[in-house]
């Protein structure tokens, strides 16, 4: 089965987030010992591939806790963030072995436990004895482990709504019991060494009125604790235990007003719970919750829009109230006693705040403007007109420039967002630094349109104009756009004026999507054509044409399925990336050494999806699906994968003539390296 060029980019969004099998070792951070320095990036171990957006770190951040009132952990997708000094700074650890960190637990101040996703179906829990300089496998297997409440640093409870069975250990993860769950736990929390409760889920056949399980033995038995609200009231949700006999638990969609959040609350070990009514301008769809203290409580939810909303309570939920929106929507909250506390999420978004949330800053920078933790928000097109000169660009109106060869990365103004409708750029090409194009794919909205800039980003316009999908530029004056029904045009007078050429695609369904060219009278195109019948009804064919008399006559080779990335290591000799086997994920190539005459089937691409492919001289560089890049320097006869620092989808590489490199893709992630 193949598929459209569509639903490659949101399966490639998702491995992007997913992370592949692999054998624990030890991660490199430095043992704790007084504040570290902050990180700008991963460590030397993490490969030739550094950080450039966001800093110091944009992969995606899924647990964090405070056992201390100066030390933190985040931990998500390959990446371990520990703070000595409450949030303040931060040193940083990427390590693909471990693979996604999805559940943190540390009850001291060195000790830690962690659960990671390790392949499909198969999940490990970790041990840290030394602050996440290194972390032990403690057990491995097929359980859908999602939740993880350590009350000590030899007692620990791993849980999952659909696993069958919950793991205890009383001697720091040396051995594991299997206990029988409790039905379906939708998270856990431990106050004491013996002592749990967990919300049990309320949206299946078999669920009970809506109840909390508590086990006062260490889980060898739970008693469901009714919670006082009538079947199908509200969905329960995260908790949070300060003491051994109180505990919060957040409800949402209410059956009377549909979105609005409850808390639950009970402070005799689950005997009686009292409903409390969270604010009704913050609807949830879902939330966490962290009590730092027995009266201090915060919420931070999803009502359905990019920014998360925070409530608060100082005086044990008699009041909440609507503290403020926060900038993205976090997967967890920590806090270093009440008054410092840290909230992350998507994209290495992390937000620090002091005085009870009242102040707030913004740890991670991250240059796009617009939905940067959106998991569908990426960058997807990047070209560098000079070896200082950059430019990116993606989803929803977000585009970025350097000026100064990645040391700093600026957002470009409104007027870029207002031209592109807020859509998703997939090309850009310079006709020198100042003067640049960028093509917008088409949506159900919008046509597919090249806009324009002649003053390096700072305003835009909408030439030339609609119907056009991709540009390229042999030189500073003459530039090819090409787009809908096989319509290529050309400048040669630095875009003043467009006209038309003819092609053999001219008026078909095909539409030109990416442009190269190698030489002044060299270019060529890939296109999408319409869709295959059956057996094969998702995917499209497609053709690629080529010029070598600089535009006077065009030929054209149809292919099946249709090609998505084209790089050429001399004006004769070209790949192209065709779509391939979503199903065994594979990326198929096939290339041309006379032109564009002719094209012939390769093997010689790494298996995987490849997204983008580049070529400067005879180094060439593949980018593609969670964070991978491989780099050949016999003009793609070998390959070569190098080690990045995430697993975020590239989406688009490049490369300079001064031997920079750089990769875009998932959140605004922007890496380089140094080819020598």
């Amino acid at each position: 089965m193949r598929y459209s060029r569509a639903s490659l980019a949101l399966l490639l969004a998702a491995l992007g987030l997913a992370a592949p099998a692999g054998t624990t070792r030890a991660l490199a951070i430095p043992s704790p010992g007084g504040a570290p320095p902050a990180s700008t990036g991963v460590t030397s171990a993490s490969g030739i591939w550094r950080w450039q957006n966001p800093l110091p770190q944009g992969n995606t951040l899924s647990a964090a806790t405070c056992p201390d009132r100066n030390t933190c952990y985040a931990v998500g997708s390959g990446t371990v963030m520990s703070s000595h000094d409450a949030g303040r700074h931060w040193t940083i650890t990427f390590d693909k072995a471990p693979g996604t960190f999805t559940a943190l637990s540390c009850p001291g101040s060195l000790t830690c436990y962690a659960i990671t996703d390790t392949g499909p179906g198969t999940v490990a829990i970790l041990g840290s004895k030394d602050g996440g300089a290194t972390w032990t496998r403690l057990w491995h297997g097929k359980q859908s482990l999602e939740h993880l409440a350590c009350p000590s640093t030899d007692a620990c409870y791993a849980a999952g709504q659909y696993a069958s069975a919950l793991l205890t250990t009383t001697n720091g993860g040396a051995t594991w019991l299997h206990r029988t769950p409790p039905l379906h736990p939708v998270a856990i929390a431990c106050p004491g060494t013996a002592t749990c409760y967990t919300p049990l889920a309320t949206n299946l056949i078999t669920s009970p009125p809506p109840s909390v399980a508590v086990t006062t033995d260490g889980g060898a038995t739970w008693t469901a604790r009714r919670v006082g609200i009538p079947r199908g009231a509200a969905q329960l949700d995260r908790l949070a235990c300060p003491g051994i006999s109180t505990c919060t638990v957040l409800a949402y969609g209410d059956a009377g007003t549909l979105g609005a959040a409850l808390a639950l609350r009970t402070d005799d070990g689950g005997t009686t719970w009292h409903r409390q009514s969270l604010p009704r301008q913050a609807p949830f769809r879902g939330g966490i919750i962290t009590c730092p203290t027995l009266r201090d409580c915060y919420v931070a939810g999803d009502n359905g829009v990019i920014r998360g909303v925070l409530v608060t309570t100082a005086n044990a939920g008699r009041t909440w109230v609507h503290a403020r929106s926060l900038p993205f929507v976090p997967a967890a909250l920590a806090c270093a006693g009440k008054d410092r506390c840290l909230a992350a999420g998507n994209g290495g978004a992390l937000l620090v705040a002091t005085s009870s949330w009242a102040k707030r800053t913004q740890v991670t920078h991250n240059a796009l403007r617009y939905q940067t933790t959106n998991p569908s928000t990426a960058l997807r097109a990047i070209t560098c007109p000079s070896k200082n000169v950059c430019y990116a660009a993606g989803d929803f109106g977000n585009a970025v420039k350097t000026i100064d060869a990645g040391s700093h990365w600026t957002a470009l103004g409104s007027s870029f967002a207002h031209q592109s409708h807020a859509g998703s750029i997939t090309s850009l090409a310079c006709a020198g630094t100042n003067t640049c194009y960028a093509g917008l794919a088409a949506t159900s909205l919008y046509r597919a349109m090249v806009i324009s800039t002649r003053d390096g980003g700072r305003t835009w316009s909408a030439k030339p104009g609609s119907g056009l999908a991709s540009v390229a530029c042999p030189g500073r004056s003459v530039c090819f756009a090409g787009g809908s029904r096989g319509t290529m045009q050309v400048t040669r007078n630095g875009g003043r004026t467009w006209t038309r050429q003819r092609l053999p695609l001219n008026g078909k369904p095909y539409e030109i999507q990416q442009l190269i060219c190698p030489s002044a009278l060299a270019c060529y195109g890939t296109a999408r054509g319409p869709s295959e019948p059956p057996p094969h009804p998702i995917s499209n064919v497609g053709a690629l044409v080529a010029t070598s008399d600089g535009g006077r006559s065009w030929r054209v080779s149809y292919t099946d399925p249709y090609p998505f990335s084209l790089a050429c290591t001399t004006s004769t000799d070209c790949v192209a990336l065709i779509a391939g086997d979503a199903i065994h994920q594979t990326t198929a190539t096939i290339a041309t050494h006379d032109g564009g005459r002719t094209w012939t089937k390769q093997t010689i691409v790494p298996s995987g999806y490849w997204q983008s492919v580049t070529c400067s001289g005879t180094t060439c560089h593949l980018a593609g699906g969670g964070g991978r890049i491989a780099a050949s320097h016999d003009g793609a006869a070998t390959w070569e994968e190098e080690s990045t620092p995430t697993f975020n989808a590239l989406n688009a590489i490049t490369c300079t003539s001064a031997g920079t490199c750089y990769a875009a893709g998932m959140f605004g992630t922007i890496l380089s390296r140094r080819v020598d």
